[in-house]
């Protein structure tokens, strides 16, 4: 009986050790934070390292496809808020990065105590950025190729004098590929 006691106490005193060390990162632990004047940005949510530029980098990578009023391709991007569906289920720290075939950027970030959105719009015709809204609760993931989290799936729509228009986004690297990814054969063509 002592031994199976014993045995019992060690396995509880190891697992909430364990469960101790796990817990131990607090706010004021600056480990996973870049270091101020570095042109590199340590992005927590998957461990790997971002350049400071990494938003002008998948805006050059992913150039708008779409006319202005006057039928111009103009790679301008207006920046429209969301409605958020309730709570969305991002990692702590992490940063997540979706793209439209014509170039329109969607970025997820948890920074620990809430969740932003920021959709960059490709100019369009009559365009009103006075909202935007999901049609349903994006689908986000760890990417294993690139240095950020990916938006698997999400569909917003943006309001504009002729209707609506539907963007359906889609992990960065699969229609093209990026700087921020490694490519390797699950970096093919995406076709949605």
């Amino acid at each position: 009986m002592k031994t199976r006691a014993m045995s019992f106490l060690r396995s509880t005193i190891a697992v909430s050790l364990l469960a101790t060390l796990l817990v131990s990162c607090s706010k004021e632990n600056k480990s996973g934070g870049g270091s101020s004047g570095s042109s590199i940005t340590t992005i927590s949510g998957n461990g790997s390292k971002l350049p400071s530029n990494w938003k002008s980098v998948l805006a050059n990578e992913y150039p708008c496809t779409t006319t202005n009023i006057n039928g111009q391709v103009t790679n301008r991007r207006i920046t429209v808020p969301v409605q958020v569906p309730g709570y969305i289920n991002a990692n702590a720290g992490a940063i997540y990065t979706g793209v439209t075939l014509e170039g329109d950027l969607l970025t997820i970030h948890n920074n620990g105590s809430n969740v932003s959105v920021e959709l960059r719009v490709c100019e369009r015709p009559e365009l009103n950025t006075s909202s935007a809204q999901f049609i349903a609760q994006p689908i986000l993931n760890q990417s294993y190729n690139c240095a950020i989290g990916e938006i698997s799936a999400a569909d917003i729509v943006v309001n504009s004098t002729y209707g609506q228009y539907q963007l359906v986004f889609f992990p960065i690297g699969k229609s093209a590929p990026s700087s921020l990814c490694q490519q390797t054969q699950y970096s093919q063509p995406y076709y949605h």
